[in-house]
């Protein structure tokens, strides 16, 4: 599938990091979003019906954000990745980027994170054996 909703450079407040010191005071990432999802119908019929509301897709990113502090963001990019598919069925895949901006910026780094992607077929994304 070719077709793919997308929303970048959402900006969220987030209890992010390894020590208690870096989760104790909310740091922003910044998250991109593509969805596969087959926009077809909607791209003729002009119905929202027939599509995904990419603001039901931010408020469920956001929550996803500020319900729990988190370590890594590979476990906040997986949390995301996975409620996507739980909450919206036409999603078929999604690929999630976070990026954290100030993790190196003293360093002249403008940001570090991870991208991975969640595809259906497959269900929840879970640990490899």
């Amino acid at each position: 599938m070719s077709d793919t909703i997308f929303i970048h450079q959402a900006r969220f407040p987030c209890h992010i990091g390894v020590t208690p010191e870096e989760r104790a005071t909310p740091q922003d990432v910044l998250i991109d979003l593509d969805l596969a999802i087959d926009l077809s119908t909607a791209g003729v019929s002009d119905s929202i019906k027939d599509t995904l509301d990419y603001r039901d897709v931010w408020e469920a990113t956001r929550e996803c954000v500020s319900s729990h502090e988190v370590h890594l963001v590979e476990a906040l990019a997986t949390r995301i990745g996975n409620t996507i598919l739980e909450r919206f069925a036409v999603v078929q895949s999604v690929s999630v980027t976070l990026t954290k901006p100030r993790a190196l910026a003293a360093k002249g780094v403008t940001g570090v994170g991870v991208r991975l992607t969640v595809e259906r077929q497959h269900g929840k994304r879970e640990p490899r054996s």
